[in-house]
């Protein structure tokens, strides 16, 4: 009677402490690109990073979007694997209603993590037309990039 008793009990022990039924898969992460341009706080959470190999080095291309404006973008370039303000060369620029703003010799870019499964920093500056007479420069602040790769 002790053995049945022992083996019914191993055989409860296997049964609770087996995997639960509750197959949901983990929340994705999702990367997003946030900033406040002229004053108006905006969330881009359609991002897509293009690695560009050169010789001896890698640019990472990323570009930010929403699907309910697609017109409406921001693309910067910075060197694969290195962090800090020194990122070797960086492109940015904003996109809006077909209009392409660059960056100028004020865009502040802070790369903080830098690897082959996420990229994090902050950016910040004012980006202007190549014609200063058709737009009004554009002033952006509290710039903060959190990307999945």
């Amino acid at each position: 009677m002790k053995k049945l008793l022992l083996a019914f009990l191993a055989l409860a022990t296997l049964t609770f402490s087996s995997c639960s039924d509750d197959d949901t898969p983990a929340a994705p992460r999702l990367s997003k690109v946030m900033a406040t341009i002229n004053g108006t706080p905006l969330i881009f959470d359609y991002v897509t990073v293009e690695r560009q190999q050169y010789d001896g080095y890698a640019d990472l291309n990323v570009v930010a979007t929403t699907e309910a404006d697609p017109d409406n973008w921001i693309k910067f370039t910075f060197q694969e694997g290195v962090t800090g303000t020194d990122v070797f060369w960086f492109d940015f620029a904003y996109y809006i209603d077909f209009i392409w703003y660059e960056k100028t010799g004020d865009v502040n870019l802070v790369v903080t993590e830098n690897n082959e499964n996420r990229l994090q920093g902050t950016f910040s500056g004012t980006v202007e037309h190549w014609d200063p007479n058709v737009n009004e420069p554009i002033t952006i602040t509290n710039g903060t990039f959190d990307i999945y790769r």
